[in-house]
């Protein structure tokens, strides 16, 4: 996972605007923006700086390894709900979500095979009634 990614989750997990953590470390909101963004890199002495407000060190937004995020966000004691998913777990998400589409479809079919039949009783209904 890359830096500019980690500092998202985490600051999404503290509960804060990119205004708010821009506000804390006394830096312009655009430039706290675009390192998030990935626009741009973040130098060490920069990196030091958004790791002390974050509480954490600063070996653990260069670690490339997820765990530590998700080590942050089990953590993190924000009223936010930040959930964070392996790429694995994305692909695992997705299947079920379209497993479920497939159903509804079948459903919405059915239903509208049985309003289909509905509308020929009804039909057959009021011309044996004239």
């Amino acid at each position: 996972m890359k830096i500019n990614d980690k500092l998202k989750i985490m600051r999404q997990c503290k509960g804060w605007t990119q205004e708010e953590i821009a506000n804390k470390l006394h830096w312009a909101i655009n430039s706290y923006a675009k390192i998030e963004r990935g626009e741009t890199d973040i130098k060490l002495e920069k990196l030091k700086k958004v790791a002390e407000i974050m509480e954490v060190d600063v070996q653990e937004l260069i670690d490339s390894n997820e765990k530590t995020i998700f080590n942050f966000v089990e953590n993190c004691h924000s009223n936010n709900h930040c959930i964070v998913l392996t790429e694995t777990q994305c692909v695992h998400e997705l299947e079920k979500s379209q497993l479920i589409i497939e159903q509804k479809n079948k459903e919405i079919d059915l239903l509208r095979q049985q309003i289909s039949d509905l509308r020929e009783v009804n039909t057959l209904l009021k011309t044996k009634s004239n």
